[in-house]
């Protein structure tokens, strides 16, 4: 009881003080926690001891980290260097997501894992993004399918990747896109669905 109390002041307490706070906090309620995390103000962790951060890691205000309700595999791992935008949601109802090292998540973007996700190094992702979500039948599950998006990728504005496509490295998706097939490495993709209109090698 103690401990919740003590978590709803410092969601809620503002400025270099709370930021201060929280950084002191908020890993005794993770499974782990790096070097140099900082976590902003309304910060909704679910199942927090199957959430796992790297080092120099921002967590920004309003961000939802909800890491399913039962079981191991219902997983956040987020490696060095990460920022996740204000807003943005990562719900692993039945997967692990997984963002590696140096990921820019933009403001309000959601990652929803019904199977697997993972969002390679360095890879950009403007605003209002959206990973996965959509169904997946019982049949992909069983297959061990996984949602990939490969490293140094750029997702503009809006643009969305359904669940179980896979988006080779290099490759750059146009704002308000609709990803519905896999990618090449190094495609240009645009339009509602998404076509390859040129490579960048």
């Amino acid at each position: 009881m103690k401990r919740s109390l003590i978590g709803r002041l410092l969601r809620w307490c503002p400025g270099a003080l709370g930021l201060l706070l929280r950084q002191k906090f908020y890993p005794s309620l993770l499974g782990a926690c790096g070097k140099g995390v900082l976590f902003g103000r309304f910060i909704d962790l679910q199942n927090a001891k199957n959430i796992h951060v790297g080092n120099n890691v921002v967590v920004s205000n309003r961000c939802s980290l909800l890491a399913g309700v039962d079981g191991n595999d219902q997983s956040i791992m987020i490696e060095d260097n990460v920022f996740v935008g204000i807003g943005t949601l990562l719900q692993a109802e039945a997967g692990t997501i997984l963002l590696e090292k140096g990921t820019n998540l933009g403001s309000e973007c959601r990652v929803v894992a019904r199977t697997s996700v993972t969002i390679g190094r360095n890879v950009l992702m403007a605003a209002y993004c959206v990973i996965g979500g959509e169904p997946c039948s019982s049949e992909d599950i069983q297959r061990d399918s996984f949602t990939k998006i490969s490293d140094n990728v750029w997702l503009g504005a809006r643009s969305q990747v359904l669940s179980l496509m896979q988006i080779g490295e290099g490759a750059i998706i146009g704002a308000h896109a609709l990803v519905n097939r896999n990618i090449d490495a190094y495609g240009v993709v645009m339009g509602r669905p998404a076509i390859i209109v040129r490579y960048r090698k």
